[in-house]
């Protein structure tokens, strides 16, 4: 499928340089057992430089489990470690409006989170700054806790640990000569960096990202009034690779262990071969076997809860 033909076929809005939106096919939909509970909401977190074409391959594959719902889906870019925070928070904005809304339809059925990468974890994380400053501004008689409704968070390539690999992997050429030659300049780059945001009071990129992961009150508009119940009915898969030399496994590993050391649900596919972020591609059945799985789990927790949600 070329790329317009898969454009086209998702649907897609720019809403601005890093966030896009494909909405559902306006033709009636056939009520398959297998879409019986979709999610109202995908938001898909691509990795850092993804571009909009390798994005869409992602967007026509969740759009195949369910072609019923939204899907938002991210830019990463480079340019992130050289952004101020507040411009990050502007540029997604847009993501935070789109599931205040979701989530105000009476036919809120739940939002699936789809993180790859360091890069995709990072744009999670300014979603919830901005998420928690529109939570804070409300008055307070209007906070009222929205309906439990599912939430899952699939984490494909991330989170990683080592901070300076990261940003080598990252913003340096994999030529062995310009590497060698760009590597230092980068290291007192890091350094320099490191400690600005040391004395501004702020957690290193990858320490904030393996801390926000493991906080149930990931979106907060919706998760807040419900935390205890989200520590326990927010499942999350684990995608990764021993093959990574971007994420090691073994920090991947790490977090897992951190993850259902808190009690959160958590299922884990391991592959042996592929690089990373290039796990779907690889084996592709597998991968969205994995993600349908992770969804009917989320929809399953929900109603042990026994909190009504809407059903599509």
């Amino acid at each position: 499928m070329s790329t317009s033909e898969a454009s086209a076929q998702t649907n897609v809005t720019r809403i601005n340089s890093h966030v896009f939106v494909s909405e559902p096919p306006k033709a009636p939909i056939a009520r398959e057992a297998a879409y019986a509970h979709p999610p109202s909401l995908i938001i898909l977190f691509g990795w850092m430089d993804a571009q909009t074409p390798h994005l869409i391959k992602y967007v026509v594959s969740l759009r195949s489990l369910y072609p019923s719902c939204r899907i938002v889906f991210v830019r990463s870019t480079s340019a992130f470690f050289f952004t101020p925070q507040n411009k990050m928070e502007k540029l997604l904005t847009p993501v935070a409006e789109i599931l205040e809304y979701e989530i105000s339809l009476p036919s809120f059925s739940g939002v699936l989170l789809h993180v790859i990468s360091n890069g995709g974890g990072f744009n999670l994380v300014s979603l919830n700054k901005v998420l928690s400053k529109l939570a804070a501004k409300r008055p307070h008689a209007s906070r009222a806790s929205p309906p439990f409704a599912p939430v899952a968070l699939i984490l494909d390539s991330t989170p990683g640990k080592d901070e300076l690999k990261t940003a080598q992997t990252d913003l340096l050429s994999p030529n062995p000569v310009l590497y060698s030659l760009t590597a230092p300049v980068l290291a007192v780059m890091f350094r320099v960096y490191t400690v600005v945001n040391t004395v501004l009071g702020n957690l290193p990129m990858l320490q904030e990202l393996r801390a926000s992961l493991n906080d149930p009150n990931i979106l907060p508009v919706l998760t807040e009034g419900n935390v205890k119940h989200y520590a326990h009915g927010l499942p999350r898969l684990y995608i990764y690779s021993a093959n990574d030399r971007n994420t090691l496994p073994h920090n991947v590993e790490a977090h897992i262990s951190e993850a259902t050391g808190k009690g959160f649900d958590t299922s884990v596919e391991k592959y042996l071969d592929s690089p990373h972020v290039s796990h779907a591609r690889f084996n592709p059945e597998r991968y969205w076997r994995a993600v349908k799985d992770l969804w009917d789990r989320a929809v399953e927790r929900s109603e042990e809860y026994q909190v009504p949600f809407a059903r599509l």
